[in-house]
């Protein structure tokens, strides 16, 4: 009798460890990568283990700790019935989450905590943490006006790259506005630009007036995602009055010597004609 009653206590206990409901969570995908702030991050968590029928009712939460918040539509928990997974399919939960990360976050690894349980209630719960990648590639810019030539209406920007990342098909436009006005293709194209590098770009701006200007800058990211930035520039004519005026001095400078080199031909032709002319004469004689 004694010992039925161990082998009775002893399958009683196999089976109460085989109904232990014990999930295992993972963190398999974060979009993108690294994070960034002032934007959206993308998480997908996978649960195993809820499979069998001793979880019952399972609950998937997501904690929005600073510096991840979420957006009033979007809701931060999973429900799921254990036991409800079809034979011959995966056997595990993907749990996606959109989160809104503060822009003025910290570069690194933040830890963004979930939280389980598997009785229908968070009264009594499991939570874990999870290092979410973060890192500032937002590039930032400085744009002014290097030049303008009135003779020729064109107008010349400088754009200088004073973020900590490189950059990739990086576009200067000028939209439509009051002060300016473009001829031709109001975008360019310009390509890579380092940090700390600067390059320039022409527009033709047959009238342009004294104020601010518009520009957008758009770019691709070292994550590949593309970004538009809105700067201002103010244009003043008086600026580029000497320049101006060098430009008129440096014409009629060029006109001189134009006239100076074409008087010193004629001359020229015209000694070597005396010089024939007068070799013929004196063969004549």
């Amino acid at each position: 009798m004694k010992k039925s009653l161990i082998a009775l206590v002893f399958v009683l206990l196999i089976s109460f460890s085989s109904a232990v409901c014990s999930p295992t969570i993972s963190l398999v995908n974060q979009d993108p990568f690294p994070a960034v702030p002032g934007d959206y991050v993308k998480v997908v968590f996978q649960l195993k283990g809820i499979e069998t029928v001793d979880c019952r009712d399972v609950i998937f939460e997501v904690v929005p700790e600073y510096p991840f918040s979420l957006d009033a539509s979007e809701t931060g928990q999973i429900k799921i019935k254990g036991g409800t997974f079809i034979n011959d399919f995966n056997s595990f939960l993907m749990a996606p989450f959109k989160l809104r990360v503060d822009a003025d976050a910290i570069d690194g690894n933040n830890p963004l905590k979930v939280k389980y349980s598997t009785d229908n209630t968070l009264s009594s719960h499991i939570t874990e943490q999870f290092d979410i990648e973060i890192k500032d590639i937002k590039a930032d810019f400085e744009v002014f006006i290097r030049d303008y030539n009135p003779s020729t209406r064109t107008l010349t920007l400088e754009i200088l790259n004073i973020g900590k990342e490189d950059i990739e098909a990086l576009t200067i436009e000028i939209p439509v506005q009051e002060n300016i006005i473009v001829k031709g293709a109001n975008r360019k194209i310009i390509g890579a630009l380092d940090s700390n590098e600067d390059t320039t770009v022409e527009f033709e701006v047959p009238t342009i007036k004294e104020g601010e200007i518009q520009i957008q800058v758009a770019y691709t990211d070292i994550v590949n995602i593309r970004r538009t930035t809105s700067e201002k520039i103010t244009f003043n004519p008086s600026f580029f009055e000497n320049l101006k005026r060098d430009e008129k001095g440096t014409s009629s400078t060029l006109y001189l010597i134009v006239i100076i080199i074409i008087i010193a031909v004629i001359y020229f032709f015209y000694q070597r004609h005396k010089k024939n002319k007068k070799k013929k004469l004196l063969g004549s004689r």
